[in-house]
């Protein structure tokens, strides 16, 4: 088994037309193969890089333009964003996230799983909506592997 977390939904609050982040019981929360946050949330989180990369095995901080950060042991890697013309970032994030979990469960490859995750969201911000996970966007990428 694989144990993934992208802990948005227990950290974000609306609050009117606002965005909060409660950190509070971000503790409680079990120890995880791979934990995902944003650089937003954790600029918000005043919570250490040391402190989150104890909570799992792999931590990855998904920076938007400025691409990625991923944590493992002592091990810092940097995947660079690709340039493509934005139409809408929703959901990037959670497109990152699936491949990235989903392609290091399959080859246990760190660059792999960051860089066809970066790829495959890249693809899908130059969409709207549901259009952004069409079978154009994972196959264009999957056939390079």
């Amino acid at each position: 088994s694989f144990f993934v977390c992208m802990p948005q939904g227990w950290i974000r609050k609306i609050n009117g037309k606002e965005v909060e982040f409660d950190f509070s019981k971000i503790e409680k929360i079990p120890y995880f193969d791979i934990l995902f946050f944003s650089d937003e949330e954790i600029k918000n989180s005043h919570l250490s890089l040391k402190k989150l990369k104890k909570m799992s095995n792999v931590l990855v901080i998904t920076k938007g333009k400025q691409g990625a950060s991923v944590y493992m042991n002592e091990k810092t890697l940097h995947i660079d964003s690709l340039n493509v013309k934005s139409v809408n970032t929703i959901g990037a994030g959670d497109i990152f996230s699936t491949v990235f979990g989903l392609e290091l469960f399959l080859s246990n490859n760190l660059i792999s799983a960051g860089e066809l995750a970066n790829e495959i969201a890249a693809r899908s911000i130059q969409h709207i909506g549901l259009s952004s996970i069409n079978s154009n966007v994972f196959s264009k990428t999957l056939r390079k592997k």
